[in-house]
């Protein structure tokens, strides 16, 4: 990304830049993971033709897009220094629609933490989608979790006297009720089109019409953070008939990034969790899908947050690892585990740090420091 400047257009009387639409998925991306890199860009938007030619034309379509202002450039002090996009209000002035993907936060650039956690998010991404994963948060995502871990325990419970039958009914009950794995959904009157609130119990005709109603899931789940109403859609909306100042956000599914795909055995998933230095690593752990005891184990992929924690690439493994990088791997060691905090280890395996070797910010190799593209 070296290159890449802030410059502001020539005066004169320019005809004034517009976005076309076809960039949209690039906002949203950017969005998405608040701050983005180019190559990552790259990867996860416009990787759709091979060769130096293509990724060419995204740098000049970012620098298209950074020099008329709707783009704005964060450096991160490294060895080569990292640059990231992020939004900016000629962003959302161009694309409303944005303003239901992001928190008031993530109007601003991150500070520089955040950035390199959201590096970690999207490199992660980039690399299990070239081993042929598909990778996010969504009803996709949720509906492989989902899938992986009920076949799985339904075929341990067909197996029959391995293990007690009981306990394998009761985890496979444990799991169908678990709420992370539940989707929304929604009744519309298959009369006059009415449509209850999301999650609401459908009464058995309908008042308007009679008809019945048919249930649906939610693939693009909406909710207020100040009234707390739950949406199919964004828009303006109201609460007891008056409305409401705050603002339908789209929202994820899923609290983490999850990759699957479909194979001859069913979904094969694996969970990447980026360690958020904002956040308490208990808080990252209890919202992973991980605490049913007995349930099949899933395989996890950590990156650390740490500063001190740095990746020998030609050892392919930790040179050093920083106190958050171990009290993570701490939480999924049977030997260090303290008896009053739930066993992750005989629900989990956590991937060895050698997995996607390009998905580590703070690296060294034996000929040089923090090689990056």
């Amino acid at each position: 990304m070296s290159g890449l400047t802030t410059s502001a257009p020539a005066p004169g009387r320019r005809r004034k830049y517009v976005p076309p639409d076809e960039l949209f998925p690039l906002f949203r991306t950017v969005a998405t993971y608040r701050a983005l890199t180019v190559p990552h860009a790259h990867s996860l938007v416009f990787a759709t033709h091979d060769g130096g030619r293509a990724m060419r034309t995204t740098r000049e379509r970012v620098q298209t897009l950074v020099t008329h202002g709707f783009l704005g450039v964060l450096a991160l002090p490294a060895r080569p220094p990292v640059r990231f996009l992020h939004l900016t209000r000629a962003a959302f002035t161009r694309w409303p629609t944005l303003e239901a993907l992001v928190t008031d936060n993530a109007r601003k650039p991150p500070p520089a933490e955040l950035a390199a956690h959201a590096w970690h998010r999207a490199a992660l991404a980039v690399a299990a989608r070239a081993d042929g994963f598909e990778v996010g948060r969504d009803l996709g995502a949720l509906t492989a979790l989902r899938r992986n871990l009920l076949d799985r325990q339904q075929a341990r419970l067909a197996a029959g006297p391995a293990t007690q039958p009981g306990d394998a009914g009761r985890v496979l009950q444990g799991l169908r009720q678990l709420p992370l794995l539940q989707p929304w959904t929604t009744n519309v009157c298959q009369g006059c089109g009415l449509e209850l609130a999301v999650n609401a119990d459908a009464p058995r005709f309908c008042s308007e019409c009679g008809s019945t109603f048919r249930r649906h899931v939610v693939a693009t789940p909406h909710e207020c953070a100040r009234c707390g109403l739950q949406s199919e859609r964004g828009g303006a909306h109201a609460v007891d008939g008056a409305p409401c100042s705050g603002i339908l956000r789209l929202v994820d599914y899923l609290p983490f990034d999850l990759a699957w795909r479909k194979s001859p055995t069913g979904h094969e998933v694996r969970l990447l969790l980026a360690d958020n230095p904002y956040r308490s690593i208990q808080s990252q752990l209890d919202e992973l899908p991980l605490r049913v005891v007995g349930q099949p184990k899933l395989e996890l992929v950590i990156r650390p947050a740490d500063d001190g924690s740095v990746f020998d690439r030609t050892a392919a493994t930790f040179a050093v690892r920083g106190p958050r990088y171990r009290a993570l791997l701490r939480a999924f060691s049977a030997s260090s585990a303290k008896t009053d905090t739930f066993p992750f280890w005989t629900t989990a395996t956590v991937a060895p740090d050698a997995i996607y070797p390009e998905a580590h910010f703070r690296v060294v190799s034996h000929e040089r420091e923090n090689p990056r593209t």
